[in-house]
């Protein structure tokens, strides 16, 4: 490339090509380790002065060691040999300092400053390493660490290229954050992008630590607020519902909510691993859906591959020879086989009942009241048969929902009785703890009321005289069978 290529490629690296301060130190480590090849270097006539300057700035020392002319004159020596490159004479084997034209190509040296480390420790006290690749400005100084004011690293994004770099910063400055944790996920690399923007190829050098490093790289904010229900997530700034459909499909193009498509997610590995660690997904196979089987997700074959719908070719972890892209083989399905951790294969529709789907559109909201922090599901008509949910853009790796206040203080009652609005709530007991609108509509269930004196003391299930073991252990029991468990007293007598 060019001496013009060359400098932009050196500050895609956040550094600048090499300004030589022991030529004959570069010189020996060139000729050892890349005999025969030319390096752009940065010198350069400085068009304003017609001296020769480095790219730093600085001028070119009248002893800098040109190569020697045959009859003992220095180069450079022609006017229109206008940048510096280290090269390869033949007659001499060896490398050269010599002007050379701009536009002729050549591999390029490019160099970032040294810093000082003296006063950077990472959190758990250790030294920053020396050989930590530290971002730079253009003229190669490393950014900011040198001054009092960036004392806190951050990994921030570069002004001309998609790429980030490691860069002192202040620390009162607002950013979003990176956190790790010392911990092994089937004893290789794990980079898991949670609850937020895929960084992709722009944290490449971050594939390089350790492989036993579980990284969870995630956003507290920016992140995309989605409807309230149970099984609808947020994940890379999209909304995903799991569904189940009534009947089987052939082929399976729709969703059964209104608002929704089939999901065809940029990272279905990185989604399904969220999903399978957030604790959900095997709850909806052994107490919600009826099928226990993968998810479906979008996507369709073209007789060759399977792609998505704008025609690009998905690209994942499969099983064994697949994918299978025949006349009957229709269906796109996502889930865990064996030591893989997500993977996708081609399925009989007619096979499939649960649906991984994102919203594409406006989707309803329950009913609520503007005067309460609650639901009010007394009217059918607002009965979700999914269920209701906390939106779902805080916790991490333990549920899809966000702990909250659901309104009703322990002693209050819901419309005058304490009493759940739908039969569901026995399957949505684990959720109380962390799901304002499961205890909105469950408040017996999940205890956030209790029966008033003059409340009828009495079950809400003909199935409690069979749960009465469960009542210290299970609120959903203890609220759904208040006279079984004892949960509050019947009216004294009177006779």
């Amino acid at each position: 490339m060019s001496w013009d290529e060359a400098e932009s490629k050196c500050d895609w690296y956040s550094a600048r090509l090499a300004t030589v301060r022991d030529a004959h130190t570069l010189k020996h480590y060139i000729d050892s380790y890349f005999s025969k090849a030319n390096f752009w270097i940065g010198g350069k006539i400085q068009e304003d002065k017609g001296t020769w300057g480095w790219i730093s700035g600085e001028e070119v020392n009248s002893s800098f060691p040109w190569v020697l002319q045959d009859h003992g004159e220095q180069q450079p020596t022609e006017d229109n040999q206008n940048c510096m490159v280290l090269k390869y004479l033949p007659d001499k084997s060896q490398h050269e300092f010599v002007a050379e034209i701009c536009d002729k190509k050549s591999h390029y040296i490019c160099e970032v400053h040294k810093i000082k480390l003296d006063r950077w420790r990472w959190v758990s006290d250790l030294p920053v390493e020396p050989s930590f690749p530290w971002g730079g400005y253009n003229d190669g100084s490393q950014h900011h660490t040198d001054t009092e004011e960036h004392r806190c690293m951050a990994l921030r994004s570069s002004e001309h290229h998609n790429l980030y770099h490691y860069v002192g910063s202040r620390c009162n400055e607002t950013f979003r954050y990176v956190c790790e944790a010392s911990q092994m996920i089937h004893g290789d690399q794990h980079m898991n992008r949670r609850n937020g923007k895929t960084m992709r190829e722009n944290i490449q050098n971050m594939n390089a630590i350790d492989a036993h490093l579980l990284m969870d790289i995630y956003y507290e904010d920016d992140e995309k607020e989605c409807q309230d229900d149970l099984f609808v997530f947020s994940f890379e700034n999209k909304c995903y519902k799991i569904d189940e459909l009534k009947n089987p499909c052939d082929p399976c193009n729709e969703c059964p909510s209104k608002g929704y498509a089939l999901a065809q997610p940029e990272r279905p590995d990185l989604l399904w691993q969220f999903i399978e660690e957030s604790g959900n997904y095997p709850y909806i196979q052994k107490n919600h859906m009826s099928y226990a089987g993968p998810l479906v997700i979008g996507g369709r074959g073209n007789g060759r591959d399977f792609v998505w719908d704008n025609g690009s070719v998905i690209h994942s972890s499969w099983w064994e020879r697949e994918p299978r892209s025949v006349k009957n083989i229709n269906c796109l399905v996502m889930g865990s086989h064996r030591s893989k951790t997500a993977i996708l294969k081609s399925q009989l529709c007619r096979d499939n009942f649960i649906v991984l789907c994102e919203q594409t559109g406006s989707v309803e909201d329950s009913d609520s009241s503007d005067d309460y922090d609650y639901y009010d599901y007394d009217d059918e008509s607002d009965y979700n048969e999914d269920g209701p949910s906390e939106s779902t853009s805080d916790t991490i790796g333990n549920s899809y929902s966000r702990a909250g206040s659901s309104g009703i203080k322990p002693g209050e009652s819901q419309k005058g009785s304490c009493e759940d609005s739908t039969t569901d709530c026995l399957s949505w007991e684990s959720y109380c703890a962390g799901n304002s609108a499961v205890r909105n509509k469950c408040p017996k269930t999940c205890k956030t009321c209790v029966a008033s004196a003059t409340d009828v003391c009495e079950d809400s299930d003909p199935n409690c005289k069979h749960w009465k073991t469960y009542c210290d252990s299970n609120t959903t029991v203890k609220g759904k069978c208040k006279a079984t468990c004892g949960v509050c007293q019947p009216s004294p007598s009177t006779g």
